[in-house]
């Protein structure tokens, strides 16, 4: 697996140049964070609403941890 991903990024370099290369990687970053911010959103909202099934209160701390997600100004784009 790692031999793959070294090869990869060689390839992108001799095709690429370093330049554009980092850029790619940059933006595989930030698709990467997006992604596992929205799994959490999902999941955190499954909780949730399985709590509010069972007719327990929903966790504070989903509660808080989903309003500093959405209200942090790094998360946009």
């Amino acid at each position: 697996m790692m031999s793959s991903v070294i090869f990869l990024l060689v390839l992108g370099l001799i095709i690429f140049g370093p330049k554009k290369t980092l850029e790619f990687a940059q933006e595989i970053g930030r698709l990467i964070a997006h992604m596992k911010r929205a799994t959490d959103q999902f999941t955190s909202l499954e909780v949730i609403s399985a709590s509010k099934r069972e007719g327990s209160p929903e966790p504070a701390s989903l509660v808080a941890r989903d309003l500093e997600t959405s209200a942090d100004p790094k998360v946009q784009s």
